[in-house]
């Protein structure tokens, strides 16, 4: 995704320019900011008001545990997905037809697997956020 971007503004990281430099550092900090409304289906499914929400994960902090916990769990399930694969297909560079369609198929549910946990992530995170009682 940062590629995308890179590529978006004309960003060139061996001769960075300062106005797309700058663009480029906000438009990070706005996706950072905004992990938050990824999990505003997760909050309305439990029926907690979203304004009162948003207002108690004003700020950077929870982007950051959501951001920390996906992390703790992404990488974990992506090194576990690699060395599976490398069992079954040593040559990588080099697929047949076969070893393409296995590795649809087996990408496919690690995919389904993969949302699942970073989902679970989410929920420790809010259940750690929302748990609190107000210090008002």
């Amino acid at each position: 995704m940062i590629a995308q971007i890179t590529s978006w503004i004309g960003f060139d990281f061996d001769n960075p320019d300062g106005l797309r430099a700058f663009v480029f550092v906000g438009i990070l900090l706005f996706m950072f900011w905004g992990i938050r409304f990824a999990v505003l289906p997760i909050v309305a499914a439990v029926g907690y008001p979203l304004g009162a929400f948003l207002r108690r994960v004003a700020g950077f902090d929870f982007s950051f545990r959501l951001a920390v916990m996906g992390l703790f769990c992404f990488v974990p399930a992506a090194f576990v997905f690699q060395l599976f694969l490398m069992a079954f297909i040593p040559d990588t560079e080099q697929l047949s037809d076969m070893e393409r369609i296995f590795v649809i198929f087996v990408g496919a549910p690690f995919s389904v697997f993969l949302v699942l946990v970073l989902n679970a992530a989410c929920v420790v995170a809010l259940k750690e956020v929302l748990g609190k009682k107000d210090a008002n």
